[in-house]
C-alpha cells in the first residue's frame, strides 16, 4: 500500500516495508553466520589436533631419577610429606635454640636467641632496647 494524500493529511504513513530488502538482509546474516560457525568449527579443530601433538610430546619424555623411570613428567619431589616435615623441624630447631652464627670469616659476630625468650625480651623492655645505640666494645693498648 503506498502513501495517500489522505493518510499524509492525517499524520501517519501506510506504506509497506520492502519485503524483497528484509528477506536479503536476513539471508545475508544467515549466510555470515554459518560461514563464520564454520569457520570457527575449522580453526577449533586445528588448534584441538596442535594442543593433542604437544601433550602426546610431554608424555613420550622420560624422565630418570633415583634409577626410575617416570613417563608422566618430571617428579618434583619424591616425598613431599617428609620434605615439608624436615623443613619445619630445621626451622623449629633454629627458632627454640641459642646459637651463634658465622658469616663464613671464620669469626661468629652474629647470635641468636630463643624466639619465645627474645619475645619476653621485647614485651618487658618498655622499648629500651630501640632507643639503645649499638656499643662497640674498644681495647686500650
Amino acid at each position: 500500500m503506498h502513501n495517500t494524500k489522505d493518510s499524509v493529511k492525517e499524520g501517519y504513513e501506510v506504506t509497506d516495508m520492502n519485503a524483497r530488502l528484509a528477506i536479503g538482509v536476513v539471508i545475508v546474516v544467515l549466510i555470515t553466520m554459518v560461514f563464520g560457525g564454520v569457520v570457527g568449527m575449522l580453526y577449533y579443530n586445528q588448534r584441538a589436533q596442535v594442543y593433542a601433538q604437544e601433550q602426546s610430546k610431554v608424555k613420550s619424555m622420560v624422565v630418570v631419577k633415583d634409577s626410575q623411570v617416570f613417563n608422566d613428567g618430571p617428579v618434583l619431589q619424591s616425598d613431599p610429606v617428609a620434605d615439608r616435615v624436615a623443613v619445619v623441624g630445621a626451622a623449629k630447631a633454629h627458632l627454640n635454640s641459642y646459637g651463634w652464627i658465622d658469616d663464613g670469616d671464620g669469626v661468629a659476630n652474629r647470635g641468636h636467641i630463643p624466639i619465645e625468650k627474645a619475645i619476653e625480651l621485647v614485651a618487658n623492655s618498655d622499648g629500651a632496647l630501640y632507643r639503645q645505640s649499638p656499643t662497640v666494645a674498644t681495647v686500650n693498648e
